[in-house]
């Protein structure tokens, strides 16, 4: 993991970003007792053959252990699926973090949706009309393309065939949006 961002709400994507810092899940080799040093934590390969069973089904899970001084965090990982289980314990408390489904959200009729607000003017250019619509997000699939692709609709008349939003970019509470030079050239929109 280069980078963590805290409640971000928003489908913006940020490999281009700095990393911020550097914690690895896993380290090659992949063989039982092998070990790496996170800051304060030293992690161990403790089992490639670790039986887990959470929501989603049952795995065969590569158990990776971290330790520092005050809590140990246990981390399953199986092969095809990924991250299934975690648990943080820390003297009396623990938080565990288990997987309950995974598959093909588009096929289980489960994949996120979220509302969006699109302004856009009326007939006249007069005023601004405000939809609400809601839309369906794919794995990879960003704002920018939605965005995008709705602002061409005939309703709202407000990119040209060709434009493309070509980034998005939300720094100290400012969206900035960078479209393509078709934005200028290929639109009739007046003054």
């Amino acid at each position: 993991m280069i980078n963590s961002i805290e409640e971000s709400y928003y489908r913006i994507n940020y490999l281009a970003e700095e990393p911020t810092h550097e914690e690895y899940y896993l380290k090659s080799p992949i063989k039982e007792k092998v070990s790496w040093q996170d800051g304060s934590i030293v992690w161990t390969i403790e089992s490639l053959n670790e039986k887990v069973k959470v929501p989603a089904g049952e795995f065969t899970c590569i158990k990776v252990v971290g330790k520092s001084g005050d809590f140990v965090l246990e981390r399953y990982f199986a092969k095809g699926v990924g991250l299934v289980k975690q648990r943080f314990v820390s003297d009396n408390m623990t938080v565990e973090d288990n997987l309950s489904k995974f598959g093909d959200a588009e096929k289980d009729n489960c994949l996120p949706a979220k509302e969006l607000a699109i302004y856009y003017p009326s007939e006249n250019v007069d005023k601004l009309l405000e939809d609400r619509v809601v839309e369906e997000f794919k794995t990879g699939e960003t704002l920018a393309e939605k965005i995008t692709e709705l602002l061409k609709d005939k309703k709202y008349r407000v990119l040209s065939k060709n434009t493309r939003l070509l980034e998005m970019k939300k720094e100290e509470g400012i969206l900035r949006l960078n479209f393509s030079k078709e934005l200028i050239t290929e639109m009739n929109a007046g003054s």
